[in-house]
């Protein structure tokens, strides 16, 4: 009995936190669509989207095993014109111990985008909080009313880039 109940409690810890990715997949398959664009929800992970807020979540919480966890949000609002970078916006980012490092071009369902990345001037335990949680973070704008951010580990950068390849325009829902 005690064995039993050891496999059980271990199957809970390693295994728990794919449970609810698992049962959305069960139900919804590996594709989400809105706005007229469908993406591919990869394995072990789940989507949310309220047509009231106008986007879409992406997210993996990972587990124990894999320590990969990602969040990625589909945002489908009316976007400020991208400008070139104000040294006072430089500054900001310098004061946050970061720095916007200049990413691929990217395309998202035929709409041509850019990617930035975050990344941390100063790192460890002295490094600015924001530094700390922005490290990494990749933001995409594809045109005047959609964006693309991620916030996670470096092992669900993949998927992150994945998901945006896998965007296709729904027909008959634009």
């Amino acid at each position: 009995m005690a064995l039993a109940s050891t496999i059980v409690l271990a199957d809970m810890y390693l295994f728990a936190g794919y449970i609810p990715a698992l049962v959305w997949h069960a139900r919804h398959g590996n594709h989400v669509e809105m706005n007229g664009l469908r993406f591919r929800v990869p394995l072990l992970y789940e989507e949310d989207h309220s047509g009231r807020m106008n986007e879409l979540s992406i997210s993996t919480l990972g587990g124990p095993c894999k320590r990969k966890f990602g969040f990625v949000t589909i945002d489908f609002h009316r976007q400020a014109p991208a400008e070139p970078d104000s040294p006072e916006a430089v500054a900001r980012l310098a004061s946050f111990g970061l720095r916007k490092s200049a990413g691929a071009r990217l395309r998202l369902a035929g709409r041509e985008g850019i990617c930035f990345t975050y990344v941390a001037i100063t790192t460890g335990e002295d490094a600015p909080a924001p530094a700390q949680i922005m490290a990494g973070s990749i933001s995409c704008t594809f045109g005047n009313d959609l964006s693309v951010r991620f916030n996670g580990t470096p092992k669900a950068v993949p998927d992150f880039y994945a998901i945006i390849a896998s965007a296709e325009n729904v027909k008959g829902k634009q």
